[in-house]
């Protein structure tokens, strides 16, 4: 009996989050869940939002919350490339990580903001500075002759 098996790789950006052998997937596509079995016709499809199961020997081995993505078919290998991939139990700890990281860049953004803010208000009362500083000047030399046309009066 021929081996009906392919492998299946998850990778995201910081890890392979699966690979092994399997004999049969879901996962969740743009256009509705996609059943991948081995021999299966070489395609590229782009996920959704969704579960992707994996089975072996008729059994679920392997479940991952996948955000998106793209799924590979070639030969007997299939690939998801997504930027998440979790198993149940590490969703929400994982969800929240990503959360806090975004919350912290927040923080960071906003302090950058911030001290752009404060350089543009110092920029602007040094100018303020040198225009007024013409000003007195002006005045300086206005008393100066004015002071020499009181004498004369």
């Amino acid at each position: 009996m021929a081996d009906k098996h392919f492998q299946l790789k998850v990778i995201t950006p910081g890890k392979t989050v699966f690979d092994q052998q399997i004999d049969f997937m879901i996962v969740r596509t743009a256009d509705g869940d996609m059943g991948i079995l081995h021999g299966h016709e070489p395609c590229s499809v782009t996920l959704d939002f969704g579960v992707l199961r994996a089975f072996e020997q008729k059994r679920q081995t392997a479940v991952f919350a996948v955000l998106g993505g793209f799924a590979t078919v070639r030969g007997n290998q299939v690939v998801v490339l997504t930027a998440f991939a979790e198993p149940p139990d590490q969703v929400e700890a994982a969800l929240a990580a990503i959360e806090k990281e975004r919350a912290e860049n927040r923080i960071h953004e906003q302090k950058l903001d911030l001290e752009v803010h404060r350089a543009e208000s110092a920029l602007r009362r040094t100018l303020v500075q040198m225009d007024i500083g013409t000003y007195s000047l002006l005045k300086g030399n206005e008393e100066k002759q004015g002071s020499g046309s009181d004498e004369e009066g």
